[in-house]
């Protein structure tokens, strides 16, 4: 492990430490300060001090993923870059852990409420942005199913349009990024590319043969 990682773990880990150690010590210092002003003001910087112990714990706990996980074993495993919506997507996933500790044990609320409340607005909201979550999906899709990875140089079919065919740049919630040889890039839904025969050109050898009609 190079010098350069861990840098990347210094800041989140201070942070983690520096919010811990007077989350763990309220109580003797509100029992020797005393006062009603004080307790007030304490209780503040308690749900102050919790949430961004939270928080920083869910930045250290993304950080380790990236160097540990997505960095030592998944990208060797790919042979190249991992996809941002995997890591967008776990990212993701450690937040909503970390506020729902804030909410369960800072502010000390019933966390079941919560999911009850957030289920009954994630369909309100579904029914809004239906066709963006088609495209998460879509991406979550063609990540486990990898028909191309980043690098690779394909054709995307359009229906009474030149065909697109260029390397895909990027991977990310809602589209895929394609740089084409007319130093073009365009951005392609994912919901169209799971729907839509694709040739790979890079699989399964990089060689491709071409008709170039004059």
């Amino acid at each position: 492990m190079n010098q350069s990682k861990w840098s990347r773990l210094f800041w989140p880990t201070v942070l983690v430490v520096a919010f811990a150690v007077p989350f763990l010590f309220w109580d003797n210092l509100r029992r020797k300060l005393g006062g009603d002003i004080i307790d007030r003001t304490f209780l503040v910087l308690q749900y102050g001090t919790g949430i961004a112990i939270w928080l920083s714990l869910a930045w250290l706990v993304v950080r380790i993923i990236d160097i540990f996980i997505w960095q030592a074993l998944v990208a060797p495993y790919l042979g190249g870059k991992v996809p941002r919506l995997l890591k967008d997507v776990v990212a993701f996933v450690v937040f909503m852990v970390a506020i729902t500790g804030i909410v369960g044990v800072v502010f000390k609320f019933p966390v079941t409420g919560l999911w009850a409340t957030s289920g009954v607005l994630t369909v309100v909201i579904g029914f809004a942005v239906q066709s963006m979550i088609a495209d998460v999906f879509a991406g979550i899709a063609l990540n486990i199913d990898r028909p191309f990875r980043i690098g690779d140089w394909i054709t995307v079919p359009r229906r009474g349009m030149a065909d697109i065919t260029g390397r895909v740049v990027e991977i990310n919630w809602r589209s895929t990024r394609v740089h084409t040889t007319e130093n073009l890039l365009h951005i392609v839904p994912n919901n169209f590319l799971s729907t839509t025969p694709i040739t790979n050109l890079s699989l399964p050898e990089p060689k491709t043969r071409f008709e170039l009609v004059f």
